[in-house]
């Protein structure tokens, strides 16, 4: 007879050894997905997709762009390469939220004051981002479609968080902060839009 820890053990152990199985047998059904993602090739100059498939049992072939529509600023395929753009949105915007989490925790270890410092500074220094490197990867650079929307929509739309402001600006205004919470949203709108036009015209001068 087994006690009831030896049980426990007994039955942790048969999960562990089905969960093992399972995430080998996805890791072999998904493995020519991850030498896909990893062989893509970015045609700098034409914005367009390479594909080597090396003779993979499944292969996914993206054909070349037909049209093109604008989200803010930044370039996006229409039809074509959809899987990639989702690819490269996803990896930008696990940076840029990445980016946005430390950011703010740094600043919370040095600031502790009521003024919401950090969601303020990651705003303003986002905007910068977007208004420098929007001029600078379209009117200066050629740079493919996919790698701005991958910063564009990827990491900037990760690291900015509107969201975030509005509601650290209702939590002022609640907590009876009326001066604090106005000080905070003239703020964020006049010098994240100073930013901006900073950047932009930092990009065109360079």
């Amino acid at each position: 007879m087994m006690t009831n820890n030896e049980e426990i053990r007994f039955v942790k152990g048969i999960w562990q050894h089905l969960a093992d199985l399972f995430f080998w047998l996805a890791w072999r059904k998904y493995l020519h997905l991850l030498k896909w993602a990893f062989s893509v090739i970015i045609d700098n100059e034409l914005g367009l997709i390479n594909l080597t498939c090396d003779g993979a049992r499944y292969c996914i072939t993206l054909m070349a762009p037909t049209e093109t529509f604008s989200v803010g600023v930044f370039l996006v395929f229409k039809e074509g390469a959809k899987l990639l753009n989702i690819f490269v949105i996803a990896l930008g915007g696990a940076l840029g939220a990445l980016s946005r989490y430390s950011l703010g925790l740094w600043v919370s270890t040095k600031w502790s004051h009521g003024f919401p410092l950090g969601t303020f500074i990651i705003n303003v220094t986002g905007a910068f981002l977007l208004g420098f490197l929007n001029i600078l990867f379209i009117e200066r650079l050629t740079l493919s479609p996919l790698l701005r929307l991958g910063i564009g929509v990827g990491f900037l739309g990760a690291y900015t968080t509107f969201s975030t402001f509005s509601y650290e600006a209702i939590m002022l205004l609640e907590g009876g902060s009326l001066l604090t919470a106005a000080l905070y949203t003239l703020l964020t709108v006049t010098v994240g839009f100073a930013a901006a036009a900073l950047g932009v015209g930092l990009a065109r001068i360079l």
